[in-house]
């Protein structure tokens, strides 16, 4: 068995217990992420109505390397949205919990959790999401684990009610269109399909298909967001 399978066995594991209202022992801080990544993916397709079709992508050639790539880069992503302050805060974190095994598996994985939850957010602020009322209730579920942590600078962003695509250009060359791409491409990436599109057409439609509320999106845009995650389609196109 290769490591990518390993690592699809270790996370698909993770998830069957998880979805049984189980907590699962996560051998190290890598198995942690490797839940976070399957779990919410398998939120996104929930999400975009399309359950089905990624419980059969699961079994199809050339998923397993698909996901080892995806799962690469949406921590790439994740750890550049994340402020190293927020990190050691994390770090620091101390509960009243019994000092095992099982403490520090369940810790990594909400710890992870929280990060991914925290950079989703704050990315859908900064590109116009502060006028979304279903966005505000994405933050609830993780708001008392962040004012446990300390992280003001959460809820210094989630006052920002009136972040609009003016404010939001915060990068130089950087325009709200390229970010929205970006957390599109992450969301529906491997739970939309896109990783076995052949062509950038097919790539574009699945994204209307997956995401229909979205402006549409260059096939440049798509490119350039793609490129920039080093996200890679599985087979490559021909």
């Amino acid at each position: 068995m290769s490591e990518a399978e390993l690592w699809l066995k270790s996370a698909a594991d993770a998830f069957a217990h998880l979805r049984a209202g189980k907590w699962f022992l996560a051998a190290s801080v890598k198995d942690a992420r490797r839940v976070v990544t399957l779990c919410k993916t398998q939120t996104f397709a929930k999400q975009m109505d399309c359950e089905r079709e990624f419980e059969k992508d699961q079994k199809l050639a050339g998923f397993e390397d698909a996901f080892g790539n995806y799962h690469v880069a949406l921590w790439r992503w994740v750890w550049r949205a994340t402020p190293p302050e927020v990190i050691d805060r994390l770090n620091e974190a101390r509960y009243d919990l019994p000092d095992a095994p099982e403490t520090a598996s369940h810790l990594a994985i909400a710890h992870h959790e929280y990060m991914l939850w925290r950079a989703i957010f704050v990315t859908g602020m900064k590109k116009g999401e502060g006028f979304n009322p279903a966005h505000y209730r994405y933050f609830a579920e993780h708001a008392k684990d962040a004012d446990h942590l300390g992280d003001d600078g959460l809820f210094k962003i989630a006052s920002q009610r009136k972040w609009n695509f003016k404010k939001a250009k915060v990068q130089v060359g950087r325009k709200p269109t390229e970010r929205q791409t970006i957390t599109c491409l992450l969301v529906c990436w491997l739970a939309g399909g896109l990783w076995r599109t052949t062509s950038r057409q097919q790539q574009m439609d699945a994204v209307k298909k997956c995401w229909p509320d979205f402006p549409p999106y260059s096939l440049e845009a798509i490119t350039t967001a793609q490129k920039r995650l080093g996200l890679r389609w599985h087979p490559a196109p021909a």
